[in-house]
């Protein structure tokens, strides 16, 4: 819990606060949970810690200036960790559906934090086959939304976020239980872009 407060204290320099971030991610790989983890290392991480963690570490999202990318990163990469252990079987069931829904916050630091942590999540190896009509169903609906407002600078990132070949979008296409509801979104979205 400690590297989490470091990684929330904004009056600390960003180097320090990424390098927090650093550490919380690398123990979250080795001590968050013992059954299948490869990587585990004794002790696991209690149950008060691990809350403490996700609590401190999803407002840090909101702690990032929107021009370090670097510091944004650092902290989408802790709560990926904890995504691939919590979500969606885990303790932590509501963590996607929440960072989809920080998309509308006019707070463009949380926005962008949640984007990256997104980014960052569906182009890992935590996306599983069953989790992808989830993912797909709540993400593209809310990225449609995002580029059809007028945040010129966000929907930048959006385009970023929708090109980049890390995203897996490609993976999502080839998975047939996901091509109806890709489809259906890019219908939409192929309708709003005329309207726009």
């Amino acid at each position: 819990p400690e590297m989490s407060n470091v990684a929330l204290h904004e009056e600390l320099p960003a180097h320090v606060r990424q390098l927090a971030c650093i550490i919380l991610k690398n123990y979250i790989r080795a001590h968050w949970v013992s059954a299948g983890n490869s990587r585990f290392v004794q002790p696991e991480a209690c149950t008060a810690d691990k809350s403490s963690v996700k609590s401190i570490i999803t407002r840090s999202l909101g702690s990032v200036s929107v021009s370090d990318s670097k510091l944004r990163t650092a902290v989408a990469m802790a709560v990926v960790a904890i995504m691939h252990w919590e979500w969606p079987r885990g303790e932590w069931p509501s963590c996607f559906s929440e960072l989809v829904s920080c998309l509308r916050s006019p707070d463009q630091r949380l926005a962008r934090g949640a984007l990256r942590c997104l980014d960052l999540f569906i182009g890992s190896d935590s996306l599983g086959d069953t989790t992808v009509p989830e993912v797909v169903s709540q993400l593209l609906p809310e990225l449609l939304r995002v580029f059809v407002s007028p945040a010129v600078s966000f929907l930048q990132q959006i385009f970023l976020f929708l090109t980049d070949s890390r995203t897996g979008i490609r993976r999502l296409d080839e998975d047939e239980g996901c091509k109806g509801i890709l489809f259906v979104c890019s219908v939409a979205f192929n309708s709003s872009c005329m309207e726009f």
